[in-house]
């Protein structure tokens, strides 16, 4: 496996499936044998619900797939291709000597790394900080639809794992989340109207996701599938502490060695305060790391409506401080329409934190996390040089 296919560090839906999927369309179609890794630890795979049931509709054996944290898996490997990021971060595991990211298919903001890959090479699909399309998969879907061996009707698996992420990822195509765009929409058409689902009828629609009248698969009924397996509130009140920040954690590295962290968590921040041993447990995996700045992303749905909240947790107080005033009253935060909420706890004064309401639900980690970074190059920041 001299060419690796590999997601982020968060791994979730978008890049455990786009990295399965790049490799099955590159492999098949393009004669380009690359192989999927699994951007988690193995044990951590149950913890993505939506991934677990999305890979089981799709007929894929999850406990034969490589993940991360195997040993050797990266044993050999001389070329990379990243999706559903841009700059390449592992703190889990050690990197081969003479590796080289060969490639780049994303959605975020370009960190700017890895700069000789570009041209066709380098499809980072960001641009005046908005996300092109919603999802890595839809690149992957624009992909095997340029290929010209790729004849229609496309595989059932493939379809149905691109569809579901792009489904997820777009919230259904609603149009109060304003995420989905119309590469999104027109990958959504094409995999529905363009795949045989007979597979999903005979073996694998216990779900009842088949429309029928037309025998092609229901969006509706897929979308609510995964989105319950996902948003379950027992299930987010049940995690720890710990595991709730590293279910879906990204590192961003700034200038002058400064880092932060994101954790993007689907539950109410009140229901996450009210966790046992909150700041105990916030400090130390803030230790684990290694990072001075945690930003917990909170969103769920209210009425159908997207809620967001932002908390920022910090050991250095007057960092806190500066961020927060940022995020009022700069322009480069303004998109997000923050609002400074009560805590809600009693503070401890190991660990610095600030509440915020999000006015604007459509800024997700994706738009935050650059609004962030700009803070230390900032004016504003004693933290800049």
């Amino acid at each position: 496996q001299q060419h690796v296919v590999l997601g982020n560090e968060a791994g979730d839906a978008d890049s455990i499936i786009s990295a399965l999927s790049l490799a099955f369309v590159d492999s098949l179609y393009y004669n380009t044998l690359k192989t999927p890794i699994v951007s988690i630890p193995r044990q951590d795979l149950a913890l993505r619900r939506e991934s677990v049931l999305l890979l089981d509709l799709a007929g894929v054996n999850t406990s034969k797939l490589q993940y991360i944290d195997d040993k050797g898996v990266l044993d050999g490997v001389q070329e990379i291709t990243l999706v559903d990021h841009n700059r390449l971060t592992l703190a889990s595991c050690t990197l081969p000597d003479n590796f080289n990211v060969v490639e780049i298919l994303d959605h975020h903001f370009d960190e700017q790394e890895h700069n000789h890959v570009q041209g066709d090479l380098r499809n980072v699909a960001f641009q005046d900080n908005h996300a092109l399309v919603a999802s890595t998969c839809t690149l992957i879907a624009e992909r095997l639809f340029a290929s010209d061996a790729a004849k229609p009707p496309y595989d059932f698996s493939l379809s149905i794992s691109l569809l579901g992420v792009i489904l997820l990822d777009t919230v259904n195509m609603k149009p109060e989340a304003g995420k989905g765009t119309a590469r999104d929409q027109s990958a959504i058409d094409v995999l529905v109207q363009e795949t045989d689902w007979s597979t999903l009828a005979t073996s694998r629609n216990e779900h009842d996701l088949l429309d029928t009248d037309s025998e092609m698969i229901d969006t509706d009924k897929l979308f609510h599938l995964l989105s319950e397996s996902k948003f379950n509130v027992d299930f987010w009140k049940s995690l720890s502490v710990k595991d709730t920040l590293r279910l879906d954690y990204k590192r961003f590295q700034v200038v002058n060695e400064n880092a932060f962290g994101a954790s993007s968590i689907l539950l109410n921040l009140d229901l996450f305060l009210a966790k046992d041993n909150l700041i105990g447990d916030i400090l130390s995996f803030m230790a684990q790391v290694n990072i001075p700045l945690l930003a917990v992303l909170s969103s769920q749905f209210q009425n159908n409506e997207p809620r967001r909240q932002l908390l920022l947790c910090g050991t250095d107080a007057k960092l806190v401080e500066q961020l927060a005033m940022y995020l009022l009253t700069s322009h480069e935060a303004s998109m997000m329409q923050s609002e400074q909420v009560p805590l809600g706890i009693t503070a401890d004064e190991s660990l610095a934190m600030k509440r915020f309401r999000q006015g604007n639900p459509k800024a997700s980690r994706k738009q935050v996390a650059p609004i962030l970074s700009s803070f230390y190059s900032s004016e504003s920041s004693t933290y800049s040089s």
